[in-house]
């Protein structure tokens, strides 16, 4: 299924609004951001989902009306390439970067409320308790660091990879709150560099994780998600070996299932709790149906796609790519489909892969942003998304 090219319609004063002949079905509408720029996160706020915080490439977070197009910056406080954004409640909102920082701002004015530093690496992925408005981020450091607003430090640091004599720790890519015990959010899931996920218990300080999942995974994992409206124990994992994966925490190291239908890396992934939707480098996002294990629907050539985030009321998903353009999809209008041959042509575009982070780090002058001394490694990286595009020598 290929959908007609898009068209650009004014909307008022704001930005024009790029919708496709066939929108009102499939995707529903198509927002591009004012300047040409990484989509890294977008969070739809709670209060009004006609609206959403889109965190990109260009050290801003901006505030975007989905409907019409208009956008306006919401927060300009980082020094560089904006990795995340979650809304912490009404008005207030949380989002780390490659700078190293996690910058609390009111989402109204724009002001700093709190910087929050320590991490010695850049700063990939957060994760917020809607209760307590307790933020969880995760690192290049190889750390996760949990924040209480009402603190500008850390209350609590698990250094999930320790770095030995010579040789620096696995970055983490992604983390999550996790009801493992059902009685409040005391654990937490992280999707780290070699291609493990692992299950920590906030409340212990032996930095050991409660369990660690790995069997049957290569290359890194780029993604990890709660699955909710469960027990509380199931999750899922995604990345470079191009498998979604669901696992439960009492199984242990075993997934329940294996989803495998994506020809490159997924680096974007969001569920409502039954349908998953992922995203992959070369322009795919696949709708599956979790509980039916089967493949819904898909959307081919919009991409390179590089997020994917469910609205709070799981109503629509929205999907971001690396030219700045955002996609918003019904999920009561997801056509059903059978997948296609794999011969559709999509985006030839290269994604940046290991370069944005490091190419920051050894060009900033800023006093707080000193390089951590990366050792030198004899082996090639490969990424199996683009081949063998990154080389380590």
């Amino acid at each position: 299924m290929r959908l007609p090219p898009a068209r650009e319609v004014r909307s008022g004063p704001g930005l024009p609004t790029v919708v496709g002949a066939n929108s009102l079905v499939f995707p529903a509408t198509v927002v591009r951001l004012p300047e040409e720029a990484v989509t890294y996160s977008i969070a739809v706020e709670e209060e009004n989902e006609n609206v959403a915080l889109v965190a990109s490439s260009d050290t801003t977070v901006q505030r975007v009306e989905l409907s019409t197009g208009a956008s306006e910056v919401a927060f300009r406080g980082h020094k560089a390439a904006v990795n995340d954004v979650v809304e912490i409640r009404e008005g207030l909102a949380a989002s780390c970067s490659l700078d190293r920082t996690v910058q609390v701002f009111n989402v109204r004015t724009g002001a700093t409320l709190a910087a929050l530093r320590g991490h010695r690496g850049p700063v990939y992925a957060l994760a917020v308790d809607p209760e307590t408005g307790r933020l969880l981020s995760a690192s290049g450091d190889g750390t996760i660091r949990l924040w209480d607003n009402a603190n500008t430090s850390a209350v609590h640091t698990v250094v999930c990879h320790k770095p030995h004599k010579g040789v620096t720790p696995f970055e983490l890519y992604d983390v999550e709150f996790l009801s493992y015990t059902g009685h409040g959010l005391h654990h937490a899931i992280t999707a780290s560099q070699n291609s493990r996920a692992d299950l920590w218990d906030l409340t212990r300080t032996d930095n050991v994780p409660v369990l660690s999942v790995q069997r049957g995974v290569q290359g890194e994992l780029r993604c990890v998600k709660m699955l909710p409206d469960c027990s509380g124990q199931e999750f899922l994992t995604a990345g470079e070996d191009q498998v979604l994966r669901l696992w439960d925490a009492r199984a242990g190291d075993e997934p329940a299932y294996e989803f495998r239908a994506h020809r490159d890396a997924i680096w974007g992934l969001a569920t409502d709790g039954r349908r998953v939707t992922t995203t992959s480098v070369r322009g795919r996002a696949i709708f599956w149906d979790v509980r039916m294990r089967k493949i819904e629907s898909q959307l081919l050539g919009h991409g390179p796609f590089r997020c994917v985030s469910v609205a709070p009321s799981k109503r629509t998903f929205h999907l971001g790519n690396f030219n700045g353009n955002v996609y918003s999809v019904w999920t009561a209008k997801i056509p059903p489909a059978s997948l296609p041959e794999y011969d559709v042509p999509v985006s030839d575009e290269e994604p940046p892969c290991f370069t944005l982070a490091r190419e920051h780090m050894r060009r900033s002058k800023d006093p707080f942003l000193t390089e951590i001394p990366r050792p030198i490694i004899h082996r090639r990286l490969k990424c199996k998304a683009i081949g063998d595009c990154c080389t380590i020598s």
